[in-house]
């Protein structure tokens, strides 16, 4: 029967496999799986071996372990007259006791709602010290299956448990042990790793709000007000590319696309309020109007004459009117609900890191500038800031591209604006 350990069914093995079996097994995967031509395939046809391989190291080192603590005296019958406790029998299926184990801590993190992480450590204490987790496979099934807790994606406490989990398994210190159990394993340590980064960076506050309010934020159902929506969802979707698998353990990244329909529900015209109705303007105001009027036409004829424009005002003319982007920041208006709101995103951008570029180990930053018309076309894209590779800076200019905005506006009418976006590329994440 083939064994439900993921690594193991992978390569259609049960758990009573050896090493010349999981061998055998891969050699026979291996010439089904093209390299060049299924690259995902063969990378996760080798971990599966690799993962199987240091299991079984494992479970040969436990077993020799057990052979070499001596056995216990046996104990003395008790009094006849004397009642006793009957033991705990050790469980025949270790991954059977493991799983009802998983399912009474995922059962507790759904229903006792913790708040603090020392109710959660202590929750799975009381786990660990379970005399059903004696058996050393079945303690090792267990901490598998607190990795698939996690890497099943947010639920309410799993950040609680996440942060317990790498302390009280040492994840962070024993990362053979914890790649060992498999892609949830995998899942785990990745995020691991980008916790450690985002902890390393500085913390930008987006419109009033921290990066540590946002992830709290998305965790929440409830509708965010469009302001929110309009400053905070390219921070969000930002973050979620940077750190994906952290994101995905401790906070409900499915909200993400709600928030992305609730901003483009609030960028229809259904939702725009209706312009309140004109009062009727004097008869005075309307004439000094048209007397306005008729002196700014005949000023503008009178600029306009071929004869009497000298060949300096026309290069100026061209001049003022070239398309430059500012060197400081789009302005961030005081209040977007009566004075006006930045260009957003309706779809993010889809980079790509360039092949070539990984080879070479190239990373850094682009700050992409893109000039957003007041339909919601895309005019120009440049350069803002590069990071000193070409290959780098054209991909973010590329993929810039892919997006597509809702423009800005000004006194409920829309403007040209130019975006600035930043442009992360990080090898390894």
């Amino acid at each position: 029967m083939t064994s439900s350990v993921p690594f193991l069914r992978y390569l259609d093995l049960d758990e009573d496999a050896d090493e010349r079996a999981v061998r055998r097994a891969y050699a026979q995967r291996l010439k089904t799986v093209d390299q060049e031509a299924d690259p995902a395939g063969f990378q996760a046809l080798r971990e599966a071996y690799e993962t199987s391989m240091r299991w079984l190291q494992w479970r040969l080192q436990q077993q020799a372990e057990d052979h070499e603590q001596p056995e216990p005296a046996p104990a003395p019958l008790p009094a006849p007259e004397v009642a006793t406790t009957a033991p705990i029998a050790t469980p025949h299926d270790p991954r059977a006791m493991a799983e009802v184990l998983r399912a009474e801590l995922a059962q507790a993190l759904h229903e006792r709602h913790f708040t603090k992480p020392a109710q959660v450590r202590e929750c799975l204490q009381q786990a660990l010290d379970d005399p059903r987790l004696i058996d050393m496979d079945a303690r090792f099934f267990f901490e598998w299956g607190v990795t698939a807790i996690l890497a099943s994606g947010w639920q309410p406490g799993h950040e609680l448990l996440f942060e317990v989990a790498v302390e009280t398994f040492d994840w962070r210190h024993d990362r053979a042990r914890l790649l060992s159990l498999g892609r949830e394993g995998q899942v785990v340590d990745s995020a691991i790793v980008e916790l450690e980064a985002f902890g390393s960076r500085q913390a930008p506050i987006y419109n009033g709000a921290s990066r540590e309010q946002l992830i709290q934020r998305l965790r929440e159902s409830e509708r965010p007000d469009d302001q929110v929506l309009a400053v905070c969802l390219p921070a969000v979707e930002h973050m979620v590319s940077l750190y994906p698998h952290w994101l995905h353990i401790v906070t409900n990244t499915r909200n993400l696309e709600r928030w992305r329909e609730w901003a483009r529900e609030a960028a229809s015209p259904a939702r725009r309020r209706p312009a309140a109705p004109s009062k009727p303007e004097p008869l005075g105001r309307k004439i000094a109007l048209a007397m306005l009027f008729i002196v700014g036409l005949c000023v503008l004829l009178w600029w306009t004459a071929p004869d009497d424009k000298p060949a300096a005002t026309v290069a100026q003319a061209h001049a003022r009117g070239a398309s430059e982007i500012p060197r400081e920041p789009p302005p961030k208006f005081a209040d977007e609900g009566t004075v006006g709101s930045p260009a957003i995103y309706l779809t993010p951008p889809r980079i790509l890191y360039p092949a070539q570029a990984k080879r070479e180990g190239q990373q850094g930053q682009v700050i992409v500038g893109v000039l957003v018309r007041k339909n919601g076309d895309i005019g120009e894209v440049r350069v803002v800031q590069g990071s000193g590779y070409a290959l780098l800076d054209e991909a973010a200019v590329r993929g810039m591209r892919t997006a597509s905005f809702q423009p800005a506006r000004i006194e409920g009418q829309n403007v040209d604006a130019w975006f600035k976006a930043p442009v992360n590329f990080r090898l390894g994440s």
